[in-house]
């Protein structure tokens, strides 16, 4: 259980990265 939330968040955190590299990539 807590293992899968710690997983959970830590993909969360990655794809709210590479959303960030995106927009600024854009706007380059």
């Amino acid at each position: 259980g807590f293992r899968v939330l710690v997983f959970w968040e830590h993909e969360i955190k990655v794809m709210e990265l590479n959303d960030l590299r995106s927009k600024i990539i854009c706007k380059i």
